[in-house]
């Protein structure tokens, strides 16, 4: 036991010290910015997010490097926000590490895991009262070729209402939670010449919750995406 606590020990202190990055604050708008892109998101969340702390560490060493990235999330003060927007609350915990390594002069490889956990509570509700949690977690592999394309695959899993009973799942939709998830995902993503669009593919295989009390389905789907900023 003693020996393994060196030998964890020396290998701590080997590891370079990775460099705050970049911390911010966010409200509005901006904060609903910050919401992480790796899950599945309710409307509700999407809504009433209010306020974002992002903190981010990077080791970066030119051909390769790490980071780490905490996020949390809040909705407002119940007694800042008017009446019709105090119904909801959500508190979201997010953390993510990511590795990269260059593999060629326009070759990038990257891993990357993450993990979170939302809490949510419906405060005026007195047929489903309570407050819920729902866990999530997941591990993507890329490969990046330049700015010609990027190649991504992703497992998966997203807690929320779904193969529970129809009470217990009653309470976590009227909380706002997104259905229960899990699987395989792939995405090919384009970017369009001279623009700042991106063309993708994506492969989804897994299982959904389709309706409250009722067991998880399995499902497999491709899809044909187009985003853009303006």
């Amino acid at each position: 036991m003693r020996t393994s606590l060196v030998v964890f020990g020396l290998a701590v202190q080997a590891c370079s010290t990775p460099a705050l990055a970049n911390e911010a604050k966010a409200i509005g708008a901006s904060a609903q910015a910050a919401m992480p892109m790796s899950v599945s998101w309710s409307v509700t969340d999407q809504d009433i997010v209010e306020r974002a702390k992002t903190r981010r560490f990077a080791n970066d060493g030119g051909t390769e490097g790490w980071g780490l990235e905490y996020v949390s999330l809040h909705s407002s003060h119940k007694d800042v926000l008017p009446l019709a927007n105090t119904r909801l609350k959500v508190h979201v915990r997010h953390a993510k590490l990511t590795a990269w390594h260059t593999v060629a002069s326009d070759t990038v490889l990257g891993a990357a895991v993450f993990a979170g956990t939302a809490s949510r509570l419906d405060r005026t509700s007195a047929i489903f009262p309570g407050k819920t949690k729902a866990r999530y977690a997941g591990m993507q592999l890329a490969v990046a070729q330049g700015g010609n394309w990027r190649l991504r695959s992703e497992w998966f899993f997203q807690g929320g209402w779904g193969g529970r009973s129809l009470e217990a799942d009653a309470i976590r939709m009227t909380n706002g939670e997104p259905p229960r998830a899990r699987g395989v995902r792939a995405t090919l993503e384009v970017p369009i010449a001279d623009t700042a669009a991106t063309l993708s593919l994506e492969a989804d295989v897994g299982s959904r919750a389709l309706a409250p009390g009722q067991a998880i389905r399995h499902r497999q789907q491709v899809g044909l995406g187009f985003t853009t900023s303006f």
